[in-house]
């Protein structure tokens, strides 16, 4: 049985952090990991997410709750399988929201 490849995170730089604080550009973050069409899109949304989530500060999307901090992390960590009801929380609280479109048709 072949050994799966491990997605490892990277560093965000702090210019991206401070981007990722504009509504805009993380919807356009999260949205373009969402585009992605591999086996690993799953690990590449929560990874943004996080990302989005710590640049705004996850103490202040947590409103001061230490249990929702750490529902936050546990929710975006690399092997959750978040429910669709606690992405759309983590979602709100960043001021974002999902999307759904028709897919483009090959011709």
């Amino acid at each position: 049985m072949a050994k799966q490849k491990k997605i490892k995170a990277v560093s965000v730089d702090s210019t991206v952090t401070k981007q990722l604080k504009d509504p805009e550009v993380a919807a356009a973050y999260v949205s373009s990991c969402l585009e992605e069409r591999s086996k690993h899109r799953g690990a590449l949304l929560l990874q943004a997410l996080m990302d989005v989530a710590k640049a705004r500060g996850i103490s202040n999307l947590a409103k001061g709750s230490e249990t929702k901090r750490r529902m936050i992390y546990k929710a975006l960590s690399e092997k959750a399988n978040p429910s669709l009801q606690t992405l759309e929380d983590i979602l709100e609280n960043l001021g974002l929201a999902l999307d759904v479109r028709p897919l483009k048709k090959a011709i």
